[in-house]
């Protein structure tokens, strides 16, 4: 693949992943860190892709949400997303209606699309450039209205 790659000009995203197809038995060990666990990933894969003389600014990292992580892990990697900027690529993520949504919401895969814009909007905030999602048309008009309104907590 490596060969093909050289020859276009297309970004590349690269997922974390502990094999495919995902194995619900197979995930990270428990005391883990998942945002380190894919740092330490992706810095090696940046690392493989210029010594084959592929640029790592054509890399897009994705962190693999429901693939090799528990439902916790999943959580954690999302709500700590911003920790994996410091790789300095962007970021894609597949979180649309995945099973770690069963954490919040026991309802069927086709029907947690408004956990999945809740999702979104978090991710949008923080600074995630790239959002796999099932439900387009609603993801559109919901982030595009998010905009319109600062995010502020108050005290």
């Amino acid at each position: 693949m490596f060969d093909i790659w050289k020859q276009c000009s297309q970004d590349i995203v690269i997922m974390h992943h502990l094999g495919i197809p995902v194995k619900p038995d197979q995930h990270l060990p428990l005391d883990s860190d998942p945002i380190q666990v894919v740092k330490d990933w992706a810095q090696l894969k940046l690392s493989q892709f210029e010594k084959k003389g592929i640029s790592p600014s054509r890399l897009i990292i994705d962190p693999g949400i429901g693939f090799g992580k528990t439902a916790e892990q999943n959580l954690e990697t999302l709500l700590r997303v911003k920790e994996l900027k410091s790789l300095g690529r962007d970021l894609y993520i597949g979180h649309s209606r995945k099973s770690f949504l069963r954490l919040v919401s026991q309802r069927i895969a086709a029907e947690r699309d408004f956990s999945t814009l809740a999702v979104s909007e978090f991710l949008a905030r923080q600074g995630v450039s790239y959002l796999r999602v099932h439900n387009v048309e609603a993801h559109v008009e919901a982030l595009k209205t998010s905009l319109l309104f600062p995010h502020q907590v108050s005290a």
